[in-house]
């Protein structure tokens, strides 16, 4: 071989390694936007009396994730995808409450809600 066909070869090895980099790049951003993941946070209270509930199971439909409130009626659900979710609330002696909420990456602040105990 001579000198002028080892350097195209090389030229050609290094512009295919070269673009492979680039398209590895790009699935890698891709696949790390999949990532991305929230926390929803938020309080449980008595309709009627204003205080905190705790116990309430908190379901996000569609996940399989149950959550219950702790002693001041707060909870948190990690690691879920930004979206629009419907949220079941359900607590013994209470009207079940379903909520549609929208989860975005960078959205902060707490959610409140009130149920209404069950009437007799």
């Amino acid at each position: 071989m001579n000198m002028k066909k080892i350097s195209r070869l090389l030229l050609i090895a290094g512009l295919v390694l070269c673009f492979n980099d680039i398209k590895a790049s790009k699935n890698s951003e891709s696949s790390n936007a999949n990532l991305i993941t929230s926390s929803v946070k938020g309080q449980i209270i008595d309709k009627t009396s204003g205080e905190a509930l705790t116990g309430v199971a908190v379901k996000v439909n569609g996940l399989n994730e149950i959550v219950y409130t702790d002693f001041d009626g707060y909870f948190e659900i990690d690691n879920i995808r930004p979206g629009k979710y419907e949220l079941s609330l359900n607590y013994i002696s209470y009207k079940n409450l379903d909520k549609t909420i929208q989860v975005g990456a960078n959205k902060k602040g707490a959610l409140k809600f009130e149920i209404e105990p069950l009437t007799k």
